[in-house]
């Protein structure tokens, strides 16, 4: 499982992925998350977690943390930097790490749409997005962003996200849970 967000951040993605990585190992499942450490919501390490880059046992489960940029500015620009920076990690990570038969995503950040599909590809690894929000089309509704070349090349990303997945899987944690057991 890889995803940007993990606890002990209270994100619903990464709270959904600890609840789907418990779920898939009581069933037998050899499941490791790759992540990077919790920053989410402030942009800030948490307290104690500065030195714990690589591998660890979190809650039973064996998470593996990434150094990437994290940015406590709130910015568009600095913040896509960091995403971008844990994209191409976990793309690295993919590439170069334990190869894995079926790696599972939430397609966000969008820039993981071909960074990490490129990365199963290679390693001949099945894809499997989960996809809560429409992005970047929810941003914009929002009115975080503006159309213009940004919003482009991360339709761009999207789109190259879903075609390169095994599978999509939306909706909700329990469509997720279900879909991945099966």
């Amino acid at each position: 499982i890889v995803t940007l967000w993990y606890p002990p951040e209270k994100a619903a993605f990464g709270v959904m992925m600890q609840e789907l990585a418990a779920h898939l190992k009581d069933r037998g499942w050899d499941v490791e998350i790759v992540t990077s450490l919790p920053s989410h919501p402030r942009g800030i390490v948490f307290e104690g977690w500065s030195g714990r880059i690589g591998r660890s046992e979190e809650d039973g489960l064996p998470v593996r943390r990434l150094r990437t940029m994290i940015s406590c500015r709130r910015g568009a620009l600095s913040r896509g930097i960091a995403q971008l920076s844990f994209s191409v990690t976990a793309m690295r990570d993919v590439l170069f790490g334990r190869r894995a038969e079926v790696v599972v995503a939430p397609l966000q950040p969008l820039f993981l749409g071909p960074l990490l599909g490129l990365a199963c590809r290679v390693r001949r690894s099945s894809l499997v997005w989960l996809v809560q929000d429409i992005h970047p089309d929810a941003l914009v509704d929002l009115g975080l962003l503006r159309e213009g070349l940004l919003v482009r090349m991360l339709r761009w990303c999207e789109r190259v996200g879903y075609r390169t997945g095994a599978r999509i899987i939306s909706g909700s944690k329990h469509n997720a849970t279900t879909a991945a057991s099966s």
